[in-house]
């Protein structure tokens, strides 16, 4: 049986993601627009992984953050390739939602996706 190896689910959307701040990590100075990515579950066979991962999308104005989150996910769905490897399907878990900052109160929608990627095959030719 051949031996696969899948991506980080995380660095490799935060890649995909750029030039927009996306992290892990809500950062010590917030910038105006903000994506945080967090793989929250998913499962895995022997050659493809289906990462689930949570994205919550902040900006200044609830209206910008809807447009904002609106954005991203058009985005994240017409991805075809993360990390150097094919992306099979998205299918949307949880859709856009209203979830403000539980300390700040500033405006966020978060939304929840699921995706499957092709591992990298670790058996030589």
């Amino acid at each position: 049986m051949e031996a696969y190896e899948f991506i980080d689910a995380e660095a490799a959307l935060i890649q995909y993601l750029k030039p927009w701040k996306a992290s892990t990590q809500v950062p010590s100075t917030k910038p105006a627009e903000h994506i945080l990515v967090a793989r929250v579950g998913g499962t895995a066979d022997w050659f493809m992984d289906r990462p689930m991962v949570t994205f919550i999308v902040s900006a200044l104005s609830w209206p910008a953050a809807a447009d904002f989150a609106r954005r991203v996910r058009q985005k994240l769905m017409s991805a075809t390739e993360l990390g150097g490897l094919p992306v099979y399907r998205w299918v949307e878990i949880g859709g856009p939602a209203r979830s403000p900052d539980p300390d700040t109160g500033d405006p966020r929608y978060q939304f929840t996706l699921e995706f499957r990627v092709r591992g990298r095959n670790l058996t030589p030719a």
